[in-house]
């Protein structure tokens, strides 16, 4: 695609994938006089970058963002922009890494048109100050480790996984004690860009898709998941999908000591009774297929009799699951395994889909299914 030059002889650019009149009519407020060139070619951006002295950027390619980036680091241009973006960070120092981070926050968090205005119109990287931020970050762990914070700024503006997943790969080098300090010193930073529910579906949703095997990162979620929730009140945790799977997983799975009863208890009782009844069904559900005595004999008694199809719906369920534990040979499936084929079923029951790939477990469930005794 080439670029749209609509006048060539102005030193300041804006460079962007597609034009926007509110983007241009933000530039004359700012810049006044400037040339607007769309492309998504990488080399076409380039050439435009040798020509110009002041780089607005509003939208590009991660290479090209890093390009423009890294020639502002060398001082070939001033940067401009008027959205928050990615880079690859590697080869930059840290306090490249940090100011890229803080600044682009920023521009995530400024919703309204008016905010980002002024915010663009008063500030550049350079205007980026420690000072400005010591009273809501803890700066010294910041400045330890960057990269830290830059992959927590991506999980926060773009719902990135895979900088969730290298976020907790990071965090592995460090002891626990360190690693929980890190942790802490996430939180005002997901609070400041008032993302706490969008990350708790993205740690939910990574937690999921580690459920059923062997993840030195699930302690890491487990842990980050129950600090962000204290920060929050009981009914914005309840708007969270699978607010509480994550938590009742792991500790089912992980905690055959008991440690953690007596605040998965706390969750429990802070939830109205219907919500309440079915997650102790499924923490009873689990306990059963993982052998975890210390949770069953915590939960069991605290299962109250189904008042609704939802809850005798579930009921069902375990009506099933310990009807198979007692009559057919599950000792040969692994306790993950197990678990998996309990959680098919229920999606299977409210959804009516067959996974592509089932658990033993889901088998023998679904030829059960009409059998509760």
């Amino acid at each position: 695609m080439e670029a749209q030059n609509h006048t060539s002889e102005k030193n300041t650019v804006l460079i962007t994938e597609s034009s926007k009149n509110i983007e241009e009519i933000l530039c004359k407020s700012i810049f006044n006089d400037f040339t607007t060139q769309v492309t998504k070619e990488k080399g076409v951006i380039i050439d435009i970058c040798k020509d110009h002295e002041t780089i607005i950027l509003s939208s590009a390619c991660l290479d090209s963002c890093t390009y423009i980036y890294k020639r502002y680091l060398e001082g070939k241009c001033s940067l401009h922009l008027l959205n928050h973006i990615d880079i690859n960070e590697d080869g930059l120092d840290n306090d490249s890494i940090f100011r890229f981070t803080l600044f682009n926050l920023e521009l995530f968090r400024k919703k309204s048109f008016r905010a980002k205005a002024t915010y663009i119109a008063n500030n550049t990287f350079s205007d980026v100050s420690k000072d400005q931020y010591k009273e809501i970050f803890d700066l010294e762990l910041m400045e330890k480790a960057p990269l830290l914070y830059i992959n927590l700024y991506r999980v926060i503006a773009f719902e990135n996984q895979a900088a969730l997943i290298r976020t907790f790969d990071l965090l592995g080098n460090f002891d626990k004690d360190t690693a929980s300090s890190y942790l802490d010193s996430f939180l005002p930073f997901i609070i400041y860009a008032d993302s706490g529910d969008s990350f708790c579906n993205s740690l939910i949703s990574y937690y999921r898709k580690l459920d059923y095997a062997e993840s030195a990162h699930k302690p890491l979620i487990f842990s980050f998941l129950n600090k962000i929730y204290g920060r929050m009140d009981g009914p914005t945790i309840e708007k969270i999908s699978y607010n509480f799977y994550p938590i009742i997983s792991y500790c089912l799975c992980e905690d055959e000591g008991g440690e953690n009863i007596d605040l998965l208890d706390s969750y429990m009782e802070a939830l109205p009774a219907l919500t309440k009844n079915l997650n102790t069904i499924g923490i009873v559900i689990y306990s059963k297929i993982l052998k975890n005595e210390t949770y069953l004999k915590a939960f069991a008694s605290k299962i109250t009799e189904p008042g609704n199809k939802i809850e005798l719906f579930y009921h069902d369920i375990l009506l099933k699951v310990e009807n198979l534990l007692e009559n057919e040979d599950t000792t040969s499936i692994p306790g993950l395994e197990l678990k998996r084929g309990v959680d098919q079923y229920v999606g299977f029951l409210q959804n009516n889909n067959i996974p592509d790939e089932t658990s033993p477990m889901f088998d023998l469930l679904a030829d059960n299914r009409t059998n509760n005794t």
